[in-house]
C-alpha cells in the first residue's frame, strides 16, 4: 500500500517579490513531489498571473486560494496591499496546520515593511507571529544546512537591546532546543559550540564581561545536563569550526554573527541572480515551520531568475521532520 505523502502548506509570501516565483518552481519539481504534497497558499489569481508573466507552468501544482488583496502585480514595490495578501496566506496556513489539515508550514519571504503598512504595527517577522499564534512557547530561530545548525539567542532587535538578553538562563534554553533538534536529525548527541559575544570572547574581560558572567556559566550548566557543549568560542573562530565539521551546531549571541557567516558560506551571489541554499527553521513550536533563508529580493522580482534552492531545502527539511 502506497504511503500517503504529508501535506505541506507553502505560503507564497509577498506578491511583489520573488516568493510566488520560487514557490511555483518548488511545487512543480518532481523531486519535491516525491517526498511531500506541497500546496501553495496564496491568491490563486496572483499565482496564476505570476506564472503567466514569467512563463512558468502550473501543471500539477495545487493551490489553496486564500484571497486577493492587490489589484495588479507591481514587481519590486513595497505596498500595504501586498503585505495584506501575504498575511492572508500565512493566517490560512497557521489555521490549517493547527487543525491538522497540513503537517507543516513552509514560508516564502514576505516584506515586514509591507505587513506593517497593512496595519499590523507590531509585526517583526514570520517567527514571532507564528509563535504567538501557537501560544508563545519558548522558541528560537535557527539556520540549518547539511546537518549543521546555528541557533540564535537574540534576533530582530538592535544590538543595544540585544545585550540585555544575553543571560545564562536564555542561553541554556536555546542550547537545549538546538541539542534536541540535532539529536532528531543526527540520531546521536551533537557537539555544540557556544559562541562568545565580544571580540576574542572577551579576552579575560578586557573587551567585555558577558562571557565570564553569563556565557561560561551557561556552558557549565549545559555540561551538567549532559549536553556536549563547549565555549565560549570567539565569534570569528566558531563559524569556520562549524563548517569544517569540528562541531554540529553553534549557539549565536547576535543575529548578524550567525547570519553573516551562514550566508557567506552558502550563498553564491551573482549580479541580478545567484544561488541560495540553507533553511530558516523555528525551534520550539508544536508543529514544524521552515522557511527560505533570504528575503523578497525586490531587485530581481519579475525577472524570472530567482533561485528556488533555499525554499526547496526548507521543504525537504520540513518533510523529513514530519515523518
Amino acid at each position: 500500500m502506497k504511503t500517503k505523502l504529508p501535506v505541506l502548506a507553502l505560503t507564497v509570501g509577498d506578491p511583489f517579490g520573488i516568493g510566488p516565483e520560487i514557490a511555483i518552481k518548488t511545487a512543480a519539481r518532481k523531486d519535491i513531489c516525491k517526498i511531500c504534497e506541497p500546496v501553495l497558499y496564496g491568491s490563486e489569481e496572483t499565482i496564476s498571473d505570476t506564472a503567466s508573466m514569467l512563463g512558468l507552468s502550473l501543471k500539477g501544482v495545487k493551490i489553496r486560494d486564500t484571497g486577493r488583496a492587490i489589484k495588479k502585480i507591481i514587481f519590486g514595490k513595497t505596498a500595504a496591499e501586498a503585505g495584506e495578501e501575504s498575511m492572508l496566506a500565512l493566517d490560512a496556513a497557521i489555521h490549517d496546520v493547527k487543525k491538522g489539515i497540513a503537517k507543516a508550514i513552509v514560508t516564502a519571504p514576505l516584506s515586514k515593511e509591507a505587513v506593517v503598512l497593512s496595519g499590523r504595527k507590531n509585526f517583526c517577522g514570520h517567527t514571532g507571529y507564528i509563535a504567538a499564534a501557537a501560544g508563545n512557547p519558548f522558541h528560537c530561530l535557527a539556520l540549518y544546512a547539511d546537518n549543521k545548525c546555528i541557533a540564535f539567542v537574540t534576533l530582530h532587535e538592535s544590538i543595544k537591546s540585544s545585550l540585555g538578553k544575553i543571560r545564562k538562563e536564555r542561553i541554556v534554553k536555546i542550547s537545549l532546543l538546538l541539542d534536541s533538534f540535532l539529536k532528531k536529525l543526527l540520531k546521536r548527541s551533537p557537539k555544540i559550540a557556544v559562541s562568545g559575544l565580544n571580540p576574542h570572547a572577551g579576552e579575560a574581560e578586557l573587551f567585555g564581561s558577558e562571557e565570564r558572567n553569563e556565557i561560561e556559566p551557561a556552558t557549565r550548566a549545559l555540561l551538567k545536563k549532559r549536553v556536549k557543549a563547549y565555549g565560549p568560542v570567539p565569534p570569528d573562530v566558531v563559524y569556520p569550526a562549524l563548517f569544517a565539521g569540528r562541531c554540529d551546531g553553534v549557539v549565536s549571541m547576535l543575529h548578524d554573527h550567525g547570519h553573516v557567516a551562514f550566508k557567506t558560506a552558502l550563498f553564491e551571489m551573482e549580479e541580478c541572480s545567484g544561488k541560495t541554499s540553507g533553511v530558516n527553521v523555528t525551534l520550539g513550536l508544536p508543529f514544524v515551520r521552515t522557511s527560505a533563508d533570504h528575503g523578497t529580493a525586490f531587485d530581481i522580482a519579475g525577472k524570472g531568475v530567482a533561485d528556488e534552492g533555499s525554499l526547496c531545502d526548507a521543504v525537504r527539511l520540513a518533510a523529513n521532520l514530519v515523518k
